[in-house]
């Protein structure tokens, strides 16, 4: 995802788990933790990894890792 919360690639794996739930790729967002924006701006700010961050959608239980790139201003989900 990029600075401004578009996706700007998904996997073949994460496309499979949002049709799998019956997802779009608009709908995306309803997996992300609550505090995903929050996320997204601290990493790609101070440069550090965010991980072991639980969400819930589904009765499923997400744990996500969350890497920045800095140079591109994206963020590894």
């Amino acid at each position: 995802m990029n600075e401004s919360g578009d996706v700007v690639y998904l996997n073949l794996r994460a496309k499979e788990v949002l049709s799998t739930l019956g997802l779009t790729l608009n709908e995306l967002s309803k997996l992300l933790p609550n505090s995903f924006d929050d996320i997204l701006k601290d990493c790609l700010h101070s440069g550090r990894m965010a991980y072991d961050v639980e969400s819930s959608f589904a009765d499923f239980t997400y744990l996500w890792s969350f890497s920045p790139f800095n140079e591109q201003k994206t963020l590894h989900c």
